[in-house]
């Protein structure tokens, strides 16, 4: 798929927490990066089809290619998991909006400081 031809504006939107938290609650896991600019996804055993799969993304979302990174990474995941970026767009925001709400509001419902 060309990542351009679906591009939501919504995509600037999305953090790098929001992308964690769709990752990990689907299996995977951050692994160790050669270089620190960048954080590396895995997927769960059995998941890959014995391919050397993962995603590498800039470890900070407030870099200038953040937006261009999280095109192809939709694009890809898409194409793993087959349905449109739209769909996982939706579903990384979901994510984003649930880690904001758990870090401004702790355990006994009061909003943190």
């Amino acid at each position: 798929m060309n990542p351009w031809r679906w591009v939501d504006p919504r995509v600037r939107s999305v953090r790098l927490a929001g992308v964690r938290a769709y990752l990990v609650e689907r299996g995977w896991e951050t692994k160790p990066s050669t270089n620190p600019l960048f954080v590396r996804f895995e997927p769960p055993a059995g998941k890959n089809n014995g391919q050397s799969l993962f995603q590498v993304l800039p470890s900070s979302d407030r870099g200038n290619d953040f937006v261009q990174s999280i095109t192809y990474f939709l694009t890809t995941m898409s194409e793993l998991e087959d349905r449109h970026p739209v769909e996982v767009l939706d579903e990384v925001l979901r994510h984003q909006e649930r880690e904001a709400k758990a870090i401004v509001v702790g355990e006994d419902g009061r909003k943190q400081a």
